[in-house]
């Protein structure tokens, strides 16, 4: 016959039960933060930095193609309100090249900054990038691919490479 536990060591086999489940559900939460930050890591920011580079010249596989342009809008971006001070920060600046109003959304407009609309003239021919496999087309020092943006993206991935590792690292931590 099996000797009768007693209630302290019932109690101790219930905590040593509920610190395993605690820690096992801490790894979970550390196993899904780096899933996450890997899956960011693999459909968004890591795409956007490989398609800058090639925008920028750094990585093959963008195409050169030169158009005219053929249409040149000013619009008021959607995030300024009514009351607030309107500046050359208030719009977008479009120019479009398939005789498409640069106005109405489309693959063939580019959104620009105010110093470089504002020197391209309708008639100009401007120097689109064209990346495999994406309707859009950039300028080499379009928006897109600018060096805050760039820095932006950098860093976000730097933070995402952080958690993956601290993540990976809990996981296994005894």
């Amino acid at each position: 016959m099996a000797p009768k536990k007693n209630k302290s060591q019932k109690r101790r086999k219930r905590k040593l039960k509920g610190a395993q489940l605690e820690k096992l559900a801490f790894r979970l939460i550390w196993l899904g933060l780096a899933a996450f930050s890997i899956w960011l890591i693999l459909s968004f920011t890591g795409p956007k930095l490989y398609k800058m580079a090639q925008i920028r010249g750094w990585i093959s596989g963008a195409t050169l193609q030169q158009e005219i342009v053929t249409d040149k809008a000013q619009t008021k971006s959607l995030n300024t309100s009514s009351n607030r001070y309107e500046d050359k920060y208030s719009y977008s600046y479009l120019i479009a090249w398939s005789n498409q109003p640069a106005s109405e959304p489309g693959p063939d407009r580019v959104n620009l900054i105010f110093s470089d609309w504002e020197r391209i003239a309708v008639g100009d021919t401007v120097n689109l990038i064209r990346i495999p496999n994406d309707e859009k087309a950039y300028l080499r020092e379009g928006i897109f691919a600018s060096n805050g943006n760039f820095g932006f993206d950098l860093g976000l991935i730097i933070a995402e490479l952080a958690l993956a590792i601290t993540a990976v690292t809990m996981i296994f931590k005894k």
